[in-house]
């Protein structure tokens, strides 16, 4: 009988409300918030960098096959990594130094790699 009683108090059932309304609530504002992402992911502006200068026929041919609007192309690496602190970008794609000289050896000892920068600080 005390647990019933426990149950019908005022206290309790309006925690109860106050603890599925702030659950509703979360679940609400988290799924509205992440449901634009995917949708409008190509309208982000990206970089993409190359240091290497045998390599601009591959930097133009990144500018024309990415999903991506707004693509900012000659930048140097630091300021591409000063507008990424600043927002301005959200992915730097960076074409190395010698990339292009790595991937035409057929050694196997080198290796040849793009370098991708994002900011995952809010």
């Amino acid at each position: 009988m005390n647990f019933k009683k426990f149950l019908l108090n005022k206290g309790v059932i309006g925690a109860l409300i106050i603890v599925l309304f702030y659950g509703l609530l979360m679940v609400g504002i988290y799924f509205s918030g992440y449901k634009a992402v995917p949708s409008k992911i190509d309208q982000l502006p990206v970089a993409v960098v190359s240091q290497d200068k045998d390599s601009t026929k591959l930097a133009h041919q990144l500018e024309d096959a990415l999903p991506f609007k707004h693509i900012k192309k000659n930048l140097s690496l630091s300021d591409a990594k000063a507008q990424l602190n600043d927002r301005k970008i959200y992915l730097i794609i960076n074409i190395p130094k010698n990339f292009n000289a790595k991937l035409k050896k057929i050694d196997g000892k080198s290796t040849a790699k793009l370098k991708f920068y994002i900011n995952y600080y809010i």
